[in-house]
Order: structure tokens, then sequence, then C-alpha cells
């Protein structure tokens, strides 16, 4: 196997016969369930990248060269149809994975820093109710908000 084989993202086409009606980014077999979601006839992996945020980049730019294609969006969303909201544009830019973890770092970081906090301003009772709570359910109150 050669070593663009080797990296484990990739941009792909679906194929209507002889016309390009889909475009995406994949990873394992990500390409053959997109063929039979979109019917189409066959399909081509056109680039293999080893960093997600890369194939999204030559994904949106691919898809930016082709017109009446069955794409929601122009690309580098992952999957999903969202608004262009800062959150969003870091996604496109870092990727989904890098994306998911730094939020996840950003609450555990958030919620070291509250507790703290806590511990050193308020009582024993408030102090042992704030360590029962995990970052997901602080988050949920307003605590740990960008």
């Amino acid at each position: 196997m050669s070593v663009e084989g080797n990296k484990p993202f990739y941009v792909y086409q679906i194929f209507d016969n002889d016309n390009v009606i889909y475009i995406g980014k994949g990873t394992n077999n990500r390409v053959n369930a997109s063929l039979r979601e979109r019917c189409g006839t066959h399909f081509e992996i056109v680039k293999r990248f080893e960093h997600e945020h890369k194939a999204f980049e030559y994904e949106r730019s691919l898809i930016a060269t082709h017109n009446n294609l069955k794409n929601k969006n122009k690309g580098g969303f992952g999957g999903c149809v969202l608004k262009g909201d800062k959150d969003t544009r870091l996604m496109q830019e870092i990727g989904t994975r890098a994306f998911a973890a730094r939020m996840l770092l950003n609450y555990y970081l958030t919620f070291k820093a509250l507790a703290s906090k806590v511990d050193k301003y308020y009582s024993k009772e408030i102090q042992a109710q704030f360590n029962t709570m995990n970052p997901y359910q602080l988050a949920e109150i307003g605590y740990g908000k960008r």
C-alpha cells in the first residue's frame, strides 16, 4: 500500500453515470454508505489527507468548482448543516475531532478554576455541594461558558 493510502481522511466524489452528484470527506468506509445514500452509480477517492482540517479545506474548494450537487452545504462541516457562527468557523478550521476535544478541555479547565474559587471563598456546605457536580451540570446552571 502506498503512503497516500495510509492517510486516514479522504475526499471523494459520487457519480451518477458520468456526472458528479456529491462531494464529501470521509474515513474508513464512509464513501460506501454515502454512495448508497445518494443513489450513485460509482465513486472516486480524489485525494487522501493525514489531517482532517486539510481534507475539509480541499472538500470545500472542490465543491466550489461544481454546480448542481446534492450537497446540502459548501463542505467542511462534518455532515452538519450549521449557520456560520464562531464555533462553526472554528470547527471548519481545526476539524470536528479537535473541536470536540477543545470543548471538553475548556469545560474541564473551567470546572477546575471554579472549584479552586469555591474552596477559597465559600462555606464547607457550598463546597460540598459544588464538588458533587460534574462540568456538564455546571454548564447547565450557567458556569463554564466560554
